[in-house]
Parts: C-alpha cells; sequence; structure tokens
C-alpha cells in the first residue's frame, strides 16, 4: 500500500495520528511492526507471546493517540515499550 504517507517523517505521522488518522496508524505499524517484534522476541523466545506484545503496544498507541508524547526517536520509544 502506498500512499503519500509513506514520504511522511514519524513527527507528521504522530502528528495526523493524534488527530484520529488511521492511514496514519497503518503506516506506523508496517513501519514498525517487525522491528518491535524482532526486539520482544529477542527478549521473550517465544513468536506467540512477542506477537501479543506487538499487538498490545500498537492497541496501546491507538488508544492513547490523543495524548501521546515521543521523547527522542520514535523507533527507540517503541523498543522500549
Amino acid at each position: 500500500m502506498k500512499s503519500k504517507y509513506d514520504r511522511y517523517s514519524d513527527e507528521q505521522l504522530l502528528s495526523l495520528l493524534k488527530n484520529s488518522d488511521e492511514l496514519a496508524f497503518t503506516v506506523l505499524y508496517h513501519m514498525y511492526w517487525d522491528r518491535i517484534f524482532y526486539h520482544a522476541i529477542s527478549k521473550l523466545k517465544d513468536h506467540v507471546m512477542a506477537e501479543g506484545l506487538v499487538q498490545d503496544v500498537f492497541t496501546v498507541i491507538w488508544k492513547r493517540r490523543e495524548g501521546l508524547s515521543v521523547k527522542g526517536k520514535l523507533s527507540t520509544d517503541l523498543s522500549v515499550a
């Protein structure tokens, strides 16, 4: 799925996400899902648990989107989450 959003920075996507933009959320999800999953599986050593954790992280991001604040790089904050 290619869109103009693919050219947006993380900051631009987060700004759109705060306004409940579902496409911005989808782009972030596709950009970072693998990265977070591999980080989670390296810690948990369990494929199913790692997938569930990643889904939980993105669920929380959507639920808290309006007050979301990222300090530093988004990829770092997501890995910590």
